[in-house]
């Protein structure tokens, strides 16, 4: 992706999204955020959101959504507004979240599988 850091500037991107996985899983490669790749995309004047990711796709648990909004509680709360938070996640929870009022921000995926999500395909 670096390489890619000097045109994207330059086509008006202010801000790269990149995912954190809850472990930084070596089957993964693409779901971490290095600090090499960090040092980088800041380096290009570009600020970074991260994607915090603990259990993603249609298999995910989303059976308890008290503890998931539980969880985006504590991280508003530890935030104190220095940054706005976001969930990116299925409908389901993304509006459990935002309806608590620890998020503000949904980034909305279009998987098929995933509750709350409006079918593309």
């Amino acid at each position: 992706m670096t390489e890619h850091l000097t045109k994207l500037p330059a086509a008006g991107v202010t801000t790269i999204l990149r995912c954190f996985y809850h472990r930084n899983s070596k089957s993964l490669l693409e779901k971490r955020l290095e600090r090499v790749e960090a040092a980088a995309i800041f380096a290009a004047g570009m600020f970074i959101g991260v994607v915090f990711q603990q259990r993603g796709g249609a298999g995910g648990n989303i059976s308890d959504l008290a503890s998931i909004t539980d969880y985006f509680a504590t991280v508003a709360e530890q935030i104190n507004g220095q940054y706005r938070v976001g969930v990116y996640g299925s409908g389901t929870v993304s509006k459990s979240v935002v309806s608590a009022g620890h998020a503000e921000l949904i980034l909305l995926p279009t998987a098929n599988g995933w509750s709350g999500v409006p079918r593309t395909c």
